[in-house]
């Protein structure tokens, strides 16, 4: 007689997004938490780095943030979208945008990845420092966690208030172009990887007194 296998504990890929605000003095002044939707192109991702197909080393090394995540304008309410997104709506709408490109396979022993760059659009102009911390917790889980210093992601040249509305996390895929160059501008298409994860959210305000501190989990 055949015995029947039943997997309790195989369940699809899921996400865990937070957002935080914090002060100079470090204190979290406002505070967002909630599940992400990981998108249909994770699929391929997974499956092709699986099998060893091109790009043989296909991984998340870019988040996004921007404007165009709010509900009809209405700022204090995210929109909704489904898993077949391609792109955040403000890279759909010309929006502004703000984007860290890191190198997860130059982790140091504390699991830091290098910022190889930072792209601005609109006014979004004072480069400022930002940090990529990685770790595996439980062994199933990958865990994300980015600072964005008070002197980045503001309007203004840096100085000036800048809600955003929504963020993305996307992988290396590309076809052109290899990340670790700078063969071409990081934001150009020819540098748009497949979008792993997203999450649309109430307006969190980022100014020069305020560090966003992003903390994304990925459970397979």
């Amino acid at each position: 007689m055949s015995t029947i296998l039943k997997d309790e504990v195989n369940k699809p890929t899921e996400g865990f997004f937070k957002l935080e605000c914090l002060d100079k003095e470090g204190n979290i002044i406002d505070s967002f938490e909630q599940q992400n939707m990981i998108m249909q192109k994770s699929k391929a991702t997974v499956a092709n780095s699986t099998m060893g197909q091109y790009p043989q080393q296909d991984f998340i090394n870019k988040i996004v943030l921007g404007d165009g995540g709010s509900d009809n304008g209405n700022l204090l309410v995210g929109r909704d979208f489904s898993f077949t997104r391609i792109n955040l709506f403000a890279e759909q709408n010309v929006g502004e945008t703000f984007t860290i490109l890191f190198n997860p396979l130059g982790r140091a022993g504390n699991g830091t990845a290098p910022t190889l760059a930072e792209f601005y659009t609109g006014d979004i102009t004072a480069p400022g420092t930002s940090t990529v911390d990685i770790n595996i917790i439980n062994n199933s889980t990958i865990q994300y966690v980015f600072d964005i210093s008070p002197g980045s992601g503001n309007s203004g040249g840096g100085n000036g208030v800048k809600p955003w509305t929504e963020a993305a996390l996307y992988t290396r895929r590309d076809d052109n172009v290899d990340y670790s160059t700078d063969s071409e501008t990081i934001g150009s298409p020819a540098k748009n990887g497949n979008i792993f994860a997203m999450r649309t959210f109430p307006a969190k305000i980022k100014d020069a007194t305020t560090t966003f501190r992003i903390t994304w989990e990925i459970v397979f």
